[in-house]
């Protein structure tokens, strides 16, 4: 599968490309682990089934229905007191959370006896011998005991003066809590039904506590009323005595006014006013009569002075005219009489003016003291009629208290609910667990579980599962994928190779051959280095593999085991040697004595003993010159040397080989282990001529959705 393919490979071989995700690989991935899948899937379902039949409790609903009342039916129209809900949603919802409240539960607990119910009270039951929570206590405990606790923890609970909970009222919380937990409450939509739903693990259980709840929030709708209707008429009597107090202290009030009041009646009032405006009337014609007066006794005061023709004209009085004509007629007595007239007619002046000034002034007395009286007069009603307007509220007020107290008192013993039951429940029907659903649930968790985890296994993945892969995530190019070969020691390896020519793995190592020979036409390697990042990813095995495929075309083929710590060849061929490359490079044997020939056609060179630094000794003119004596001897030279991020011989050994295969072990070797030892040939000027993809597993790769169908038609073929 190649969950990451770059965008770009990284042809330096030396830092990862760009990724991305590969519907159709996580497609075939997922497919070729769908057993993977199904197993998880299975083993959840047997969790779920093994809860589901075995452990869970069965539970009971019952349901009980009512009806939410708009209005109360009422003897009496008492607005005031307890009118009847209001249906929109806000009182709906009200009414279901009264339903579930605490204390509509705690009224239910007390009804039913419920602390005495071992399902509901754990403290009645028998603690299981395993659990969770026993676990949990038992750690806690163990950590009480290594941690000890601070000093300051027993003072603090005594400063907080022991606002704890009692053990009583924690079981009775805990009680509460479990019941109002199997209680729900709601309301049916567009209608005014309540539904209240209890759940336990018995039938009449359940329906019992259904109608029982019912019932107490009825009966605590009643109480609800019955204790405001009681407040009401409590606090209406108060305020019908204030006001009877009140309303008589106001009454008396009035009287006492009246008393202190000379007012007999408005009526009087009104007639003292025409009095008034008559007397008025009589004072101004009084004062324009005296005015009056003055001027004519004025105007003859000044006529007076004038002649007696003068006087006559003005006064035309006919005693004057009577007197003028004897005066004219030469009567001596005339003119003292009519002098004397003419005082007499202005001392009469005066004594009119005087007698209207009087009448004025005595007008104007009686004129001012009526309305003094009548402004009196005008007060008093003023304030009589204020305090009758008050009593009469009061009155008013005290008679409608008086009236609402009697319609309130007569209320008391006709309160009903606001709701009313439509339904009772019946023994309730299983509800949980529901086996079947979980059963589908496990399958459904455990596939999403299985699929998780491919997914994950596949997205973290650090190593190389193909040659694509391979190819991309380091730049250079793969040789071969080898198979496993089917054999269980190492020295079971060459009778392998030898039986089973025809195998995915021999036919392998043929391609591998063919990769190595092309991949230099016109100068084909003879001196081939087999390296790897770390042991045991199949150098050695691809190293005898390929000398042996060699050497079945009648090429001369030297395998020189280069490992002089762990002298891998050891383990696969059973010889004796003469010696090795130390006792060539000694002097002590000669190459030609070293090198053993085995029966597969090609000759082997050990290692040999050696006390030295393996570093100095392949770097040395010695070794060289050996190289160069075997390269005149031999068509292939095959190096198998340590693995390079161990040691550095391998990058020492890559100045005298042609071509160097770096063997990759499948699915096990670290993407960054392989390309850190790119970088180590790279450093050396030395880069690798290709990739072998070691030891892969078919089946395995065939269940991760890779392209293991390469290898089908090895054995059709055959």
């Amino acid at each position: 599968m190649q969950m990451n393919t770059p965008s770009k490979p990284d042809t330096a071989g030396t830092g990862p490309a760009v990724q991305e995700i590969d519907l159709s690989s996580v497609l075939r991935a997922l497919w070729a682990s769908k057993f993977f899948i199904a197993g998880v899937a299975f083993m959840t379902m047997m969790i779920f089934g093994y809860y589901a039949f075995a452990v869970a409790e069965d539970r009971y609903a019952a349901t009980t229905d009512l009806v939410l009342e708009a209005r109360d039916n009422l003897v009496v129209d008492i607005e005031s007191v307890l009118s009847g809900n209001s249906l929109d949603d806000q009182a709906i919802n009200t009414e279901l959370e009264i339903i579930t409240s605490r204390k509509t539960i705690s009224d239910l607990v007390d009804r039913l006896d419920l602390m005495s119910d071992p399902e509901f009270n754990g403290s009645l039951r028998e603690p299981p011998r395993f659990s969770v929570g026993i676990a949990v206590n038992a750690i806690a405990q163990m950590v009480r005991r290594v941690i000890p606790r601070s000093e300051e923890a027993p003072q603090a609970a005594e400063e907080s003066g022991g606002s704890e909970l009692s053990e009583e009222d924690r079981i009775r919380f805990g009680v509460e809590s479990r019941v109002g937990a199997s209680i729900r409450a709601s309301a049916k939509f567009d209608t005014y039904i309540l539904q209240i739903t209890a759940t336990t693990a018995s039938r009449e259980k359940s329906a019992l506590l259904a109608n029982t709840l019912a019932e107490v929030y009825l009966e605590n709708q009643i109480n609800t009323k019955f204790e405001a209707t009681q407040y009401a008429v409590e606090w209406l009597s108060d305020r019908v005595s204030e006001l009877e107090i009140e309303l008589r202290e106001r009454e008396s009030a009035l009287r006492d006014l009246r008393a202190q009041s000379t007012l007999i009646s408005s009526e009087t009032l009104e007639g003292m006013g025409i009095r008034a405006k008559d007397m008025r009337d009589r004072l101004l014609n009084e004062e324009e009569n005296r005015d009056r007066l003055q001027a004519a006794l004025d105007s003859l005061r000044t006529t007076a002075t004038g002649t007696p023709e003068e006087i006559v004209l003005a006064l035309d009085d006919p005693i004057l005219n009577r007197l003028m004509n004897d005066i004219r007629n030469g009567s001596t007595s005339a003119r003292t009489a009519f002098d004397a007239r003419v005082a007499r007619l202005l001392a009469e002046r005066e004594s009119a003016l005087n007698r209207s000034e009087a009448q004025r002034a005595a007008l104007q007395t009686s004129y001012d003291r009526l309305l003094e009286e009548t402004r009196q007069q005008s007060e008093d009603l003023i304030r009589i009629e204020q305090e009758e307007r008050e009593v009469l509220a009061l009155q008013v007020l005290y008679d409608t208290f008086l009236a609402r107290l009697k319609e309130t008192t007569i209320q008391i013993g006709l309160q009903s609910a606001d709701s009313r039951v439509l339904s009772e429940a019946i023994p309730g029907y299983p509800v949980a667990p529901r086996r079947m659903m979980l059963l589908f649930m496990g399958v459904v968790l455990g596939t999403i579980l299985g699929t998780a985890i491919v997914l994950l296994r596949e997205l973290t993945n650090t190593r190389f599962r193909t040659v694509e892969e391979l190819e991309h995530q380091v730049g250079v190019g793969v040789l071969a994928q080898v198979p496993r070969m089917e054999i269980r020691k190492r020295d079971q390896l060459l009778d392998y190779l030898r039986n089973q020519p025809t195998s995915p793995a021999v036919e392998s190592l043929r391609n591998l051959r063919t990769s190595i020979l092309m991949s230099n036409v016109d100068n084909p390697p003879k001196v081939i280095l087999f390296t790897s990042s770390l042991p045991g990813e199949g150098k050695t095995t691809l190293s005898i593999g390929l000398s042996q495929n060699l050497a079945a075309i009648e090429r001369r083929v030297l395998l020189i085991d280069c490992d002089t710590r762990r002298k891998s060849l050891n383990f696969y061929f059973d010889i004796n040697p003469k010696g090795g490359i130390t006792t060539v490079l000694a002097g002590q044997t000669t190459l030609e004595e070293a090198i053993t020939p085995v029966k597969d056609g090609f000759d082997i060179l050990m290692a040999g003993e050696t006390g030295g630094n393996s570093v100095d000794l392949f770097s040395s003119n010695g070794f060289k010159a050996l190289m160069e004596q075997a390269r005149e001897t031999y068509d292939m030279i095959i190096l198998d040397t340590p693995p390079v991020r161990v040691v550095p011989d391998a990058r020492v050994l890559g100045a005298v080989a042609d071509a160097i295969v770096y063997c990759v072990l499948w699915d096990n070797t670290p993407k960054a282990v392989v390309q850190e030892g790119l970088r180590e040939f790279a450093s050396v000027g030395r880069p690798v001529t290709g990739l072998v993809l070691s030891q892969v597993n078919i089946r395995r790769m065939q269940k991760y959705g890779y392209g293991g169908y390469n290898y089908y038609g090895y054995k059709s073929y055959t």
